[in-house]
């Protein structure tokens, strides 16, 4: 696996010597100073994906045991490039607005995400380190996606349905179990990497909730959740209570204070007016239709789960 990731991080190089001139901030030792935090470049992170991530440290949030500094608040550092080194600002303005909702709808279990701007230019974006847990201990979702007939802790599937709201409403259908994080801290689960977000935003086929919408090459753990539940199977309990009052919480939540979070990434993706028009009221909808939309696709899960105890659902 390891190897794997060298090489996609080797082709990736080399393919940014003419293609793409890398920030500055892509050299260990590199230094960025943003709302109080001093951040550090102190080498490459290896960790799968194709583009290369830096590991940085806060050098003004010290960790300290017993009097003595032991280390820094660490953050995650990814280039504003897209897969072959041209440059992408989109990416990293999408990776702070996600965070910000998944503040609102996560509360302390999000990932703290923001933009790297210098002089106007967006470097890429800094994502706060969360430790996994230990494997002895953790909950795989990348290896449950893979086998879905394994047993499956009821905690995971109801976090994982909460954060199936926010990948709804940023209209990112990326999110794979490889994309959660099992927290060492507290045991729960978070998602994260959104740079997907919107891609799909003016497709007529996003605008319903689905179990089989797959824009992407991959699989969302969320279909694969969905299909599991209309085939009755034993280890896919979804609580749709849950979800619907969750869901009813952001979209009571005021339209001007929600939009102010996309703000950044609209005014930089559309220059042209009626571009930023359109995309900022198929956002909004989203959020306000986001009940019914729930209410609707709850019918439809399990209309389908009853057809399929009767052999007569398109899914069997």
């Amino acid at each position: 696996m390891k190897g794997k990731t060298y090489d996609r991080h080797k082709r990736f190089d080399f393919l940014k010597t003419f293609l793409y001139t890398p920030t500055r901030l892509a050299i260990e030792g590199a230094r960025f100073i943003q709302d109080g935090k001093q951040l550090v470049n102190v080498g490459r992170a290896f960790m799968g994906g194709t583009k290369p991530m830096y590991y940085f440290e806060d050098r003004n949030d010290p960790i300290i045991k017993n009097g003595q500094v032991v280390g820094y608040k660490r953050y995650l550092y990814k280039e504003a490039v897209n897969c072959v080194g041209r440059k992408k600002t989109q990416g990293a303005v999408v990776t702070e607005a996600a965070s910000k909702l998944q503040k609102e709808i996560c509360g302390d279990m999000a990932i703290d995400a923001f933009a790297a701007v210098e002089n106007g230019e967006v470097l890429g974006s800094f994502q706060v380190m969360i430790d996994k847990m230990d494997a002895e201990h953790e909950v795989d979702l990348f290896s449950w996606q893979e086998n879905p007939e394994k047993e499956i802790p009821q905690q995971a599937i109801d976090e994982v349905m909460r954060e199936h709201t926010l990948d709804w409403l940023l209209c990112n259908f990326d999110t794979k179990g490889e994309n959660f994080l099992h927290r060492k801290s507290d045991g729960h689960f978070s998602s994260f990497d959104k740079e997907a977000s919107f891609s799909f935003i003016e497709d007529p086929e996003s605008q319903r909730m689905s179990c089989t919408y797959k824009p992407h090459s991959n699989d969302t753990i969320y279909n694969v959740m969905f299909r599991q539940y209309i085939k009755g199977a034993s280890n896919m309990n979804i609580n749709f209570d849950a979800m619907r009052e969750n869901a009813a919480r952001i979209a009571g939540m005021d339209n001007s204070r929600y939009m102010e979070m996309f703000e950044p990434m609209l005014r930089r993706k559309y220059k042209d007016k009626d571009d930023y028009n359109r995309v900022y009221q198929l956002i909004l909808q989203r959020k306000t239709g986001l009940v019914e939309e729930y209410n609707r696709f709850f019918r439809y899960l399990n209309s389908q789960r009853e057809l399929y105890r009767e052999g007569r659902s398109e899914f069997n």
